[in-house]
């Protein structure tokens, strides 16, 4: 009989932080899924870009902790602790669309932000339309 083959877990190669949870078994038992999961956890939270121990995953119990506020700030996926329920049960790393936690209010902020960001985007356009018709009346004198 020979021996299965190997297959990495489902969160191999993420760096992978928790926060919001006052309980320490409850702390501990998200500890071991993550390391079950083949995940490397490590209480704190790196967001440098290029470091090689910097944090891929936020599990978030709770919104209102600083680790939270930073990493929704930075764009680290902050996950419901259900992606490590939907993680072990398919034995492969889920989507995290239906496990993102938001902030209050979050979903607000972020369609003003797109309308922001829309309007800026063509108020840029039009200032960089004007420049070019600047630029050409220039060289054509």
């Amino acid at each position: 009989v020979g021996a299965a083959p190997y297959r990495p877990g489902p969160l191999s190669g993420y760096n992978v932080t928790i926060t919001g949870v006052v309980d320490p078994d409850t702390r501990e038992a998200l500890i071991r899924r993550v390391q079950r999961l083949a995940g490397h956890y490590d209480g704190t939270l790196y967001l440098q870009r290029h470091a090689a121990e910097r944090t891929d995953l936020l599990i978030a119990c709770s919104t209102a902790t600083e680790k939270f506020a930073q990493s929704r700030a930075f764009g680290l996926p902050c996950l419901s602790p259900a992606f490590l329920d939907a993680a072990e049960a398919a034995a492969a790393l889920p989507p995290f669309e239906g496990f993102e936690v938001r902030g209050e209010g979050e979903d607000e902020a972020e369609h003003a932000g797109q309308a922001v960001e829309e309007k800026g985007g063509r108020e840029h356009e039009e200032e960089q339309r004007k420049k070019e018709d600047a630029q050409g009346q220039e060289q054509e004198r």
